[in-house]
């Protein structure tokens, strides 16, 4: 990594990388009840004050909350709680004995008898905000999922009771493993013979669909997808059992390519529907197992289950469906066209090397996206697609130009396809999504994925590309570039997107790569103001209360910026240095090796 005006980096100037951060500890549900409990007994403060005091104190010790339930020591007397108890009394008993009397499967009255009421009655619950943490805390899951085997299959009663799980995990995933205390000893003693059966239960239904024509069965294996997509959201003990233990990534990579199969043969309404549910629940599970960001461990294999999954046949199974909905006849009116949204962010995540773009160009990609993102965006388009379906659409493509533009076989490609046309759709994304009117969402939060990717995509365009970074601008009075204007369009993305941080620092990132080898366009964009909204930027993100004429100096990222803000901090002092503004930059890597054990 070169920087311009700078002697290269040696063993003798090079800066000592700090560790990684150690995984934060977690406490049970009770220790923290009885922290709040000596707060309100010893301390005399009310319920609220004495659960934000716990909060807080554990937060400044770095201990990880996210599977506490704050309010759960205010729930466990309550009625609501009684209620709770009370419903699944009936549906326990049922379980017990048909696991002491060994019996595989129950009849159709039987589950209408002892089953469908107190899942009515959970769902009825359900919409109480104060009743749910006490759903998990009564171990709503893990008296679920063991009856789940004895329901017969492929019907409406099997459905349901998936339907409820898929509903109950988000947020929860970590629940399938290690039970709640109050969860019963009949129950436990289930778990404590099989740990994994919850993720066994679930993983049974992979492949069914493929084995039957029938829709329930196809929404049950749909369900049962999502349900192991939310187990293992920030989970990676639940990832490595069920690609480990249970070999998922081969009978997951089978059931998408059956169901794309099956949707590009265009079935009955009612089935393409249930497909592209499948479809849907089996990319976010595809797409988590990609994903480290499991803060609980130090080590993630999750580039080993990328590799793995670009190497056994995603791409052939997805590709040849994406080339059907969005090729040359592709058209909104088409009901499995909301699938490109689906199969494109599946694809981006997985394609990590130069050799999977070259795969993506030799199908196609490149074209579909440029389908795609000219339906989607068009002034003229029709309300055949949902605002949220055509966000979706326009996201998973951007994305998919800015995987393939990692690499110089998709940069030649992006650039040369249709003289740029691909180029000229990401500055069209961009400029629509900045507007209100778009027919798209109008919340800039959720808009702000697809304006990243589109900007991350173009930063990677005009990287050491100064001919690209050219037909991007107004050159000259009255002479547009032939692929957009972007100046005007940055400064309109950074007042409407001034909150989203990773929009503002994709954004800076592409300013300094278009005026890097071409400093004359310079004065172009600061011509729209784009140096003042950085600084407020920074000042609004970065260093809340102190004036924005006064953010002259870069020399040295605030410690206690991480993440996206500290991105955003080295991204738009770059800029602004590459603008020519005032900043003050120090040479810290160039400190003597005795002066870096600091960074140590």
């Amino acid at each position: 990594w070169g920087v311009r005006g700078r002697e290269p980096v040696t063993d003798e100037n090079r800066c000592v990388m700090p560790p990684k951060k150690a995984p934060k500890q977690q406490i049970s549900q009770e220790t923290f009840d009885e922290a709040v409990q000596s707060n309100i007994d010893d301390l005399e403060m009310e319920p609220a004050e004495a659960i934000a005091d716990a909060i807080e104190q554990f937060e400044l010790q770095g201990i990880d909350l996210s599977s506490i339930v704050p309010n759960n020591i205010l729930l466990k007397g309550s009625s609501v709680g009684q209620r709770v108890s009370s419903s699944l009394a009936r549906t326990l008993d049922w379980i017990h004995q048909k696991n002491e009397r060994r019996e595989s499967t129950v009849s159709e009255d039987e589950c209408s008898s002892f089953l469908q009421p107190p899942i009515s009655e959970i769902r009825e619950l359900m919409q109480n905000e104060d009743a749910r943490p006490l759903l998990f805390q009564q171990g709503v899951l893990a008296h679920l999922l063991p009856i789940v085997p004895f329901i017969p299959p492929n019907t409406s009663h099997c459905l349901e009771c998936l339907r409820l799980i898929y509903d109950l995990l988000p947020g929860q995933g970590r629940a399938l493993t290690h039970l709640p205390p109050e969860t019963p000893e009949a129950t436990q003693a289930l778990y404590s013979e099989d740990r994994d059966l919850a993720l066994r239960v679930l993983f049974a239904f992979l492949g069914r669909a493929s084995e039957s024509a029938d829709e329930l069965a196809v929404r049950c294996e749909a369900h049962a997808l999502g349900c192991l997509a939310h187990a293992c959201f920030k989970n990676e003990e639940h990832r490595c059992r069920l690609v480990a233990h249970y070999q998922m990534i081969p009978s997951l990579i089978a059931s998408m390519c059956s169901s794309a199969e099956r949707i590009a043969q265009r079935p009955a309404p009612p089935v393409l529907a249930a497909l592209a549910l499948h479809l849907r629940t089996a990319g976010r599970l595809t797409r988590s197992l990609c994903t480290d960001d499991d803060m609980t461990l130090p080590v993630t294999q999750a580039p080993d289950r990328t590799r793995q999954l670009a190497e056994d046949g995603t791409f052939e199974a997805l590709l040849p469906l994406l080339q059907v909905i969005a090729g040359p006849d592709a058209s909104e009116q088409d009901p499995a066209f909301p699938l490109v949204a689906a199969i494109g962010l599946t694809v981006a995540a997985i394609c990590m090397r130069n050799e999977h773009c070259i795969v993506l160009v030799e199908h196609g990609v490149v074209e579909s996206c440029c389908c795609a993102l000219s339906i989607c965006t068009s002034p003229s388009a029709s309300e055949a697609l949902s605002p949220e379906d055509r966000l979706q659409v326009v996201t998973a493509c951007c994305s998919l130009l800015r995987a393939l533009s990692s690499s110089d076989v998709g940069k030649e490609r992006i650039q040369s396809s249709q003289d740029g046309l691909a180029v000229a759709l990401l500055v069209r994304s961009i400029s629509a999504l900045a507007e209100p009117s778009a027919p798209f969402p109008t919340d800039t939060h959720v808009k702000a994925k697809a304006v990243e990717q589109a900007c991350y995509a173009l930063s990677n365009m005009a990287l050491r590309n100064p001919e690209l970074s050219r037909r991007l601008v107004l050159v000259e009075e009255h002479q547009a570039g032939d692929l957009g204007d972007l100046p005007p369009l940055l400064g309109h993305v950074l007042r409407s997107y001034g909150e989203q941080v990773r929009v503002l620092q994709r954004v800076c990132h592409l300013t300094r790569n278009m005026v890097g080898r071409c400093p004359d366009l310079a004065p172009l964009f600061l011509r729209h103001d784009i140096e003042p909204m950085v600084r407020l930027a920074l000042q609004r993100h970065c260093l809340a209360g102190a004036p924005a004429a006064e953010i002259k100096t870069g020399s040295e990222c605030p410690a206690f910026l991480t993440g996206k803000k500290k991105g955003f901090w080295d991204a738009a002092f770059g800029a602004l240095r590459d603008l020519g503004c005032e900043v003050e930059l120090r040479e810290l890597f160039r400190s003597v090796p005795e002066d870096l054990r600091r960074f140590a």
